[in-house]
């Protein structure tokens, strides 16, 4: 499991990438020992029905919450991110890197909007996208200084279903890199930050190969796409090699299964990558977006998970505003669901007719007693109007 985290330490924020406990037991006294800001969990492994039914988990007193879950009946993914009140409250949310997943009945907010023209032009349809989201691998907020994108990459663990992931994943490492530098183009920086289950170099594993097999290690789909996109080709710079260039065996995850983690057998997958704007707007800081960011490194001490936390600090000079009130995704909003709060499962329309093939949003939750049973909304996928499912048939 990963955390990213801002914490204060000595008048300086930190964001740090974290894989810890199990996120069950994640509680306030938890989140407050880390002294931070902000912390980001992936591969949580919950799913959204398990989500609406643990408020001990996702819930913690001076903190909110925001989480993507994947939408299938278990739980092999998912992230979340925890933002403390009156330090680093976003002024936006979103579950999702295409912003089809919002909460019914909220409006479309420009982190959302910013995404959906350059998805749409470039040839993928809704429910290309849609695909790309429900399986709860980002969480995306707006704080200000810039937007902050949680990831959790596929694993590629299933040889019988490699083909099929692998296309997967080329798919969402291309959307998240179009959202980002969309955002980039209207002037905004950017820091992703997560599991890419991607070692980026050869000096990353402890064994890329050599000769050929090093070759076709270092030219695999995944691992190019990520590099052409990495400083010194791309815009994006990964804070731990500003700091440490040079540095071997600094290794973020090991095979449990073998003890590897006991010889630091392992690979570097767990990255924070930042990116200036395009266009540089008022509110960010004129220096570099890189040089903001005083410190990081690795905890390869800190047990719990086959995953090693990565920090990196950012100076604390730039101020990070906090909302007063959190945005609709806020996961305290969805323990007191109503027909606007209640985030919406889609479906498609497959009997004959003049709606056949087209996507609609339901209410998420289970069929039972109100409050806690599904309410009566429905919505067609890029319809803002939002009607009642009594009133109109989707067939």
């Amino acid at each position: 499991m990963g955390t990213q985290t801002f914490r204060k330490e000595h008048h300086v924020e930190a964001l740090e990438l974290r894989q810890d406990c199990d996120l069950g037991h994640v509680q306030c006294s938890m989140l407050e020992s880390l002294e931070a800001e902000i912390v980001c969990f992936q591969e949580t492994k919950i799913t959204r029905s398990e989500f609406l039914l643990d408020r001990e988990a996702c819930l913690a007193d001076g903190w909110e919450s925001f989480f993507s879950c994947t939408r299938g009946k278990t739980g092999y993914s998912g992230v979340a991110t925890f933002c403390k009140v009156g330090h680093a409250v976003p002024a936006e949310a979103q579950e999702g890197l295409t912003g089809l997943l919002q909460p019914p009945g909220s409006k479309e907010t420009p982190v959302a909007a910013a995404a959906h023209a350059e998805l749409i032009d470039s040839g993928y349809d809704a429910e290309q996208l849609l695909t790309l989201d429900v399986e709860g691998r980002c969480v995306v907020t707006d704080h200000g200084q810039f937007v902050l994108f949680n990831l959790y990459a596929p694993a590629l663990s299933s040889a019988e279903r490699m083909e099929e992931r692998f296309a997967y994943k080329l798919d969402l490492f291309k959307v998240l890199f179009m959202r980002m530098e969309a955002l980039r183009a209207q002037g905004r920086r950017v820091v992703l930050v997560g599991d890419f289950n991607i070692a980026p170099a050869a000096v990353d594993s402890c064994d890329p190969g050599t000769g050929a097999d090093l070759g076709a290690w270092t030219n695999r789909k995944d691992r190019a796409l990520l590099n052409s996109h990495l400083h010194p080709k791309g815009a994006y710079c990964d804070i731990f090699r500003v700091y440490h260039p040079d540095r071997t065996e600094a290794y973020t995850c090991w095979n449990q299964a073998s003890g590897a983690r006991v010889n630091n057998y392992g690979t570097r997958i767990d990255l924070i990558l930042v990116a200036d704007a395009c266009c540089p707007d008022s509110r960010t800081s004129q220096r570099a977006f890189w040089e903001c960011w005083t410190a990081s490194d690795i905890q390869p001490e800190r047990q719990g998970s086959d995953h090693a936390p990565v920090w990196a600090e950012l100076d604390a000079s730039i101020v990070l505003p906090s909302a007063a009130a959190p945005p609709a995704l806020a996961s305290r909003f969805l323990f007191n669901a109503t027909k606007q709060s209640t985030l919406a499962s889609w479906l498609k329309v497959k009997k004959n007719g003049p709606n056949k093939g087209r996507l609609f949003y339901v209410c998420a939750r289970p069929d039972g007693p109100k409050p806690h049973g599904r309410c009566d909304h429905f919505q067609w996928v890029g319809d803002r109007k939002v009607r009642d499912k009594q009133s109109e048939s989707v067939m």
